[in-house]
């Protein structure tokens, strides 16, 4: 049997705040037994997804996984809020103009337990999920405005 993956894309909308362009963003995130990736595509005014990195937002975070599944959803919030402050501060890169990019994915974030431990050859054996569906309806991303 495969584990489960839940994902959910939510839209952000930012304005620079002198030239107070406006900026739509993507956060796919993805949650697994293991965590959760975050990738986020810029919107451009033409409908290009052009994929983003996010110099502020760990790029391979993992934690001991007791501490991770007894705290998960609090983790997962914490990562949505990095990714949040990236974007409410306009803190994003194109990929496609950065050198050497091997692959898009190397761009994602992720947080996750570390499942290393010896202790554990079979798996952790105390797994929360997350289905993410808490998320359908969350009123802390933007709406765009007129």
């Amino acid at each position: 049997m495969s584990e489960p993956i839940y994902h959910r894309t939510l839209r952000w909308y930012s304005s620079e705040r002198v030239s107070g362009q406006r900026h739509a963003f993507d956060v796919d995130l993805t949650s697994t037994d293991a965590g959760y990736s975050v990738r986020v595509t810029e919107i451009t005014p033409r409908e290009i997804r052009e994929p983003v990195t996010l110099p502020g937002v760990p790029r391979d975070a993992q934690i001991h996984a007791p501490t991770f599944y007894r705290s998960r959803l609090h983790f997962r919030g914490e990562l949505i809020g990095c990714v949040k402050s990236e974007l409410e501060h306009n803190a994003v890169r194109r990929v496609r103009g950065l050198p050497d990019v091997p692959s898009i994915a190397a761009f994602d974030c992720h947080l996750r337990a570390d499942l290393d431990s010896p202790k554990w050859p079979d798996g952790f054996p105390k797994v929360v999920r997350d289905d993410l569906a808490d998320l359908d309806d969350l009123s802390l991303w933007s709406e765009p405005t007129a």
